[in-house]
């Protein structure tokens, strides 16, 4: 009975793992979207400066 219950709540807490991992990731990809597009803007003005 004790056993069954910590299984399940081990799998609740690894599946809440990998929802945090993943929304992580998703936060990251973004951040990491965002600081391309400023680079690639940064470097169209500098283009057009020179």
């Amino acid at each position: 009975m004790s056993l069954s219950k910590k299984s399940d709540y081990s799998s609740k807490s690894y599946q809440r793992k990998l929802i945090n991992s993943r929304s992580q990731d998703q936060s990251f990809s973004f951040l990491f979207s965002a600081l391309w597009k400023l680079l690639s803007r940064i470097s169209i003005f500098a283009l057009l400066l020179y």
